[in-house]
């Protein structure tokens, strides 16, 4: 994220599907893949409590501290 510059964040990126054509600003995109791995890392932390294997995939701020 430290190269990324406002020309990137500005650019207009677009995505076709089966409901058509969808154009975001590159911005809103990389919130997107942001929030969405954090989705699956709590996906991944759920199974893992169930089974009662011991993780750390929820708890953020040692993630963040390198704890």
């Amino acid at each position: 994220m430290e190269q990324v510059d406002d020309r990137l964040l500005t650019k207009t990126v677009s995505r076709r599907n089966g409901a058509g054509l969808l154009e975001r600003e590159a911005a809103f995109a990389l919130v997107h893949f942001f929030n969405h791995q954090t989705h699956h890392r709590g996906q991944v932390s759920a199974l893992l409590d169930g089974w009662k294997i011991e993780n750390d995939y929820s708890n953020m701020i040692v993630l963040e501290l390198g704890a």
